[in-house]
């Protein structure tokens, strides 16, 4: 049976071998036409005028290279051409896919600052020539009129400048929507109904589309999907609907071709109105004059005239009380920026040592400029190219795109990052590259209406797979990235790069920005560290200078690991432990009586295994990695007197100065200084009201009755309570007293603190029990009995409070950081209370991040400095 087996197998393998290449070619042949039928459909799609959905992190570079050259260089068109030429083959070397560069020459009102001034140049150069269409911003006429559809309805003579009025007819080009809407006009329908009731008709389902006023269509606001606003009208579809369920913009509607109901009353009016689109009816009004933009800005804004087109920076001026129009015009700045991501300024100058490269960066999204990079070339003219390609690579800044954040850490993708395929790359983020948070918020025209470098908060990339970037934030403010959240909000992470070795790091208070903290200490930290030492004082200026390390820092980061994982029951048992640790006189009492300790040993006997406590909860696993940074940043700590000001995470050489607003603490120092002179004053008075308490009784024991008689008289004129607490009254009323200035409310509060604890202690231990016990017994005695000894033990020296706060982050926990209590003073005669300490001001929580609770500074970060 075998042998026939093997004899079958063996007269059909040729068979099985012809099959299985039939199979092979039949699939390769299915493989290949499946391709082509894809090909063929990519290629019918980009006949469509469909835009692709761009892909952050496989979407190369888009940027423009503006080229400003000497003319003392003497190079010739042909020579300009050729390192034109020769510089884009060069970036495309360095760069490769993921650039997608544009060389131009600069424009020619620019090239002089660019070759000259190229330190100086704002991102609103750009927007020098650009043109807006503004209106009074309170005006009973225009108050109304929030689009161009219903301006161009009021028909206002628009005001424009006799020199600019050919160029503003230039620059209103319509756009692809005003034609559409021209488009529309021949699907109108008239009606013999009001708009209310075609709004009822589409929520019946009688009519398919409409164009209702936007008071009824509020009204049918459940029924209805708006198309697009035209004025004061609404094209509007049923919100559930086969026919337009498909049907998102104007253009699809167009392509549907579907009638459009209309109000009879108001179709002759649409449909004239919808003659021409919204900016040929714009032209129309347009009037020229003889002054000037400025002069028109400012008669807009007084209410002289009611509308006009003038230059943004003229606008800038009188923003108070001008409202922009939102018009599109041609070839303005906020469409270069939004096409491009990166814009180099490349200068090129002769100097006397040779040809001087200048290269500037402008991150178009977050309109964020790098510093000046120079060389000095010693090249001929033929080959250029290669050194300022190099200089630009070193310009060059990666972003990435933050999108998860939690206090902590953060996940980003790198732009572009997915295409490339070597290790190294200038796009690519590194492992310890430091990167800077900005924040974009867009107005509902996409542009920029907030643009936000996060203060005193930088990202250290920690885990990089490509693209996919893990990253961990340290931050001198609460929340750092963590904050509100929309489709109009951008997160972006730019990497830095100092230039500098020092940084100036200023105080100054909250209150009075132009009043420097003189005599501040800061310590510095590393990243994570836990040691802290002390870098110096502030000078009368408020500033200490900063020198970057002489190594490069190494930061102490905990990541969690990903093996680590939380069960609901062991998040619930951290919970109730938290809880019970919280509030344990809730848990056990103090004092149990034994009839409830009885009652508990039942109760615990009689519950059932089920329901046993639960397991003690196992701590999620960190990882602690050591990460050398790529930039010297370090944490430094303001301290005045006892308490910690600001927590400041500052990368040394990035700004060459940085301004640090926190709170005034002038008069918590104040009160400070008096409680400490109050608690010396306080541990000699206890000391002294004892010993002479002593002798009083020595002398009653020895018989002699005249001296002690003396003492007493001694032991009366001490001070007692009431006269301490009138005077600490009176110090605490001169040091709240709001003519010495404004006082915060969180800086009042710790003053009031600081004081009751100190009241608290001295009606603790100076009350006039002693005197009247020793009155007594000296009154006893000289009537001739015996005295009785004390039957309480005397007071002990009086402690701390308990009840301050406590320290959870301390800046720094070795012998070289800040003591968060003074030193107690002693005294040479009676009893020692060395541990006499009332009236200490207590150090304050600090937060996680460092900063003091209620004395978070403003944190005005870079930005501001």
């Amino acid at each position: 049976m075998a042998a026939q087996v093997n004899t079958f197998q063996i007269e059909k393998l040729p068979q099985m071998h012809s099959s299985r290449d039939s199979l092979k070619s039949s699939l390769r042949h299915t493989t290949i036409s499946r391709w082509l039928a894809i090909l063929m459909i990519c290629f019918s799609l980009t006949s469509l005028p469909v835009f692709a959905q761009e892909i952050w992190e496989y979407s190369p570079y888009r940027v423009q290279t503006w080229l400003a050259i000497d003319p003392a260089l003497s190079m010739t068109d042909k020579a300009k051409e050729y390192f034109r030429k020769d510089l884009a083959r060069q970036l495309d070397l360095i760069f490769g896919p993921t650039w997608k560069n544009q060389i131009d020459d600069a424009p020619a009102w620019l090239k002089h600052s660019m070759m000259f001034d190229l330190e100086s140049l704002e991102p609103n150069v750009l927007a020098s020539g650009d043109m807006v269409l503004v209106v009074p911003k309170k005006n009973e006429a225009t108050d109304s009129v929030r689009s161009l559809e219903s301006f161009v309805d009021k028909t206002f003579e628009v005001m424009v400048t006799r020199k600019g009025f050919d160029l503003c007819k230039e620059k209103l080009a319509p756009d692809p929507t005003a034609i559409a809407i021209t488009k529309l006009r021949e699907l109108l329908k008239s009606e013999e109904k009001t708009s209310f009731q075609l709004a009822e008709g589409i929520e019946k389902g009688e009519v398919t589309a409409a164009l209702i006023s936007k008071t009824d269509m509020q009204l049918k606001a459940d029924f209805l999907r708006l198309i697009i606003s035209i004025g004061d009208y609404a094209l509007v579809v049923p919100r559930k609907n086969a026919t337009t369920d498909a049907i998102d913009d104007l253009a699809m509607f167009l392509e549907r071709k579907l009638p459009v109901s209309t109000p009879k009353d108001s179709f002759e009016m649409l449909s004239e109105r919808m003659k021409e689109d919204p900016i040929t009816r714009l032209k129309s009004q347009l009037r020229p004059t003889d002054r000037t933009s400025a002069e028109l800005a400012k008669d807009v804004s007084e209410g002289r005239i009611s509308a006009a087109i003038v230059l943004k920076d003229d606008v800038s001026r009188q923003a108070d009380n001008l409202r922009t129009i939102v018009v599109r015009f041609d070839k303005q700045s906020d469409a270069f920026l939004d096409r491009h991501d990166k814009l180099y300024f490349l200068a090129l100058i002769d100097s006397a040592s040779g040809p001087v490269v200048r290269v500037r960066e402008l991150d178009c999204p977050t309109r964020r400029f790098s510093e000046v990079y120079n060389r000095t070339l010693y090249h001929p003219q033929s080959h250029l190219a290669a050194p300022i390609a190099s200089l630009v690579r070193d310009c060059f800044t990666p972003v990435a795109r933050i999108e998860e954040s939690d206090p902590k850490n953060v996940k980003m993708r790198g732009r572009a990052a997915g295409l490339v395929v070597a290790e190294q790359h200038p796009v690519l983020v590194q492992v310890g590259d430091v990167m800077q948070a900005i924040v974009r918020r867009n107005d509902r025209n996409g542009q920029p209406s907030l643009l936000e470098t996060v203060p005193w908060t930088f990202i250290v990339a920690t885990d990089v797979q490509r693209e996919h970037i893990s990253a961990t934030v340290f931050t001198g403010i609460r929340g750092g990235l963590e904050g509100r959240r929309n489709s109009r909000t951008q997160r972006y992470a730019l990497k830095v790069k100092p230039t500098g070795t020092t940084t100036e790091l200023q105080v100054v208070t909250q209150l009075a920005k132009d009043r420097p903290l003189a005599g501040t200490q800061i310590f510095q930290r590393l990243p994570g560290g836990d040691t802290s030492q002390p870098i110096g004082r502030t000078d009368w200026r408020g500033i200490l200078p900063l020198q970057s390390p002489a190594e490069p820092p190494v930061a102490t980061i905990e990541i969690p690991s990903e093996n680590s994982v939380k069960t609901p029951a062991s998040e619930d048992a951290a919970a109730d432990a938290k809880a019970a640790a919280a509030t344990p006189e809730a848990s056990t009492p103090t004092n149990p009586s034994p009839t409830a300790t009885a009652a508990n040993e039942d109760k615990a006997a009689a519950a059932p295994a089920a329901q046993a406590p639960a397991a003690e909860p196992v701590a999620p696993q960190v990882e602690t990695k050591k990460i050398t940074l790529r930039a010297p940043l370090m944490i430094y700590y303001v301290k005045n007197g006892e308490t910690l000001l600001a927590r400041l995470p500052i990368v040394v050489g990035l700004q060459p100065v940085v301004t640090a607003e926190v709170a005034d603490d002038s008069r918590r120092l104040q009160a400070e200084a008096f409680l400490r002179g109050l608690q010396s004053e306080t541990v000699d008075l206890v000391a002294l009201r004892q010993v002479t308490a002593a002798r009083i009784r020595m002398r009653i024991e020895e018989g002699k009755l005249p001296d002690a008689q003396k003492l007493m008289e001694e032991l009366i004129r001490l001070d007692d309570y009431e006269k301490m607490a009138r005077n600490l009254d009176d110090v605490q009323r001169q040091v709240l007293d709001p003519a010495g200035g404004a006082i915060t409310p969180v800086a009042q509060m710790k003053i009031e603190r600081m004081f009751q604890q100190t009241r608290e202690l001295l009606q603790k231990y100076l009350q006039n029990d002693l005197v009247k016990k020793v009155e007594k017994e000296l009154d006893t005695a000289l009537k001739g009995g015996s005295p009785q000894p004390p039957s309480e033990p005397a007071p002990t020296a009086p402690q701390p409070s308990s009840t301050a706060p406590a320290n959870n982050n301390p800046p720094a926990n070795n012998s070289a950081a800040p003591s968060n209590q003074p030193s107690p003073p002693s005294t040479s005669a009676g009893p020692q209370p060395a541990q006499v300490n009332p009236g200490a001001p207590q150090p304050t929580p600090i937060s996680p991040q460092g900063i003091s609770n209620g004395a978070e500074p403003s944190a005005p970060g870079p930005g501001r400095s």
